[in-house]
């Protein structure tokens, strides 16, 4: 009955909501076709194109480039860590590590080789050399650490939760939030007890900045204010939006085509 009733109060909210206009203004654009991108705190760009990784400053300028021929796919950038660039390859299930001018900085991580089946979502934790790594054929999500001792699972999440896919991974604030389009996103801390559940049907996309969370349902990109869950539609400059990363007062937008960076400010 508690549960219900923490959902009951998680969803009200949603149910009426403004727009917010803003003023934007587009900085530069990148073609990307299918890339995976990321930014980290600086605003450095990191996204593939034909088979090469690229680093872009604020300013749309290349500092560093990498071939990556050698990978079939990369399936996620994360630069949490601006010194430590993580890739991840789903289909080969490795994970690497680059320095700031995207130069190999240590061995590769082979989730085979370290008992996992088959992981689909890894993400970096706060916690220095550690990882998050969602195995989806055993149903689980382990916080990885090559100190096994240190490890710390989350078994039979799909049971856990009753959900149905994990289609992404995100640490906040040292809690786990989990996104599954056809229910919403569950919100776990690092032992796998829920702490929250916000009932987002066909959500796509989550990013979270000081307590506000961003997030895509649809083609329509709304925030979120976590303590008190108002919720408010952004208009966007752009159609057909298929990824996006909010630092500060810039979004950058993936379309089928290319990657573009705006600056917005609020609009009187």
């Amino acid at each position: 009955m508690r549960l219900l009733f923490y959902i009951f109060l998680y969803v009200l909210p949603l149910a009426g909501f403004g727009q917010i206009h803003f003023s934007w203004k587009e900085q530069w654009s990148k073609p990307a076709g299918n890339s995976v991108f990321t930014v980290d705190q600086y605003n450095n760009l990191y996204y593939t194109y034909e088979q090469v990784l690229y680093k872009i400053d604020s300013t749309g300028k290349e500092r560093f480039k990498q071939s990556i021929k050698n990978w079939s796919d990369i399936s996620f950038i994360d630069a949490r860590n601006p010194m430590k660039i993580m890739l991840f390859s789903e289909d080969q299930q490795l994970v690497e590590y680059l320095d700031n001018t995207l130069a190999k900085q240590q061995d590769i991580i082979d989730l085979t080789e370290e008992g996992f089946s088959f992981a689909t979502k890894v993400v970096t934790s706060a916690q220095p050399d550690k990882i998050w790594v969602f195995d989806s054929d055993n149903s689980r999500i382990v916080l990885y650490t090559r100190q096994v001792s240190q490890q710390q699972r989350i078994d039979n999440i799909f049971g856990l939760l009753n959900s149905k896919m994990i289609f992404q991974m995100l640490e906040y604030n040292s809690q786990l939030y989990l996104v599954d389009p056809t229910k919403g996103i569950f919100v776990l801390d690092r032992y796998g007890t829920m702490l929250d559940f916000i009932s987002l049907e066909k959500v796509r996309l989550i990013q979270i900045e000081n307590g506000i969370l961003y997030y895509l349902v649809g083609d329509d990109l709304f925030f979120m204010h976590l303590k008190d869950k108002f919720t408010e539609k952004i208009t966007l400059p752009l159609t057909g939006i298929k990824y996006f990363f909010k630092n500060e007062n810039k979004f950058y937008f993936q379309t089928d085509k290319e990657i573009k960076l705006f600056s917005f400010e609020n609009r009187p």
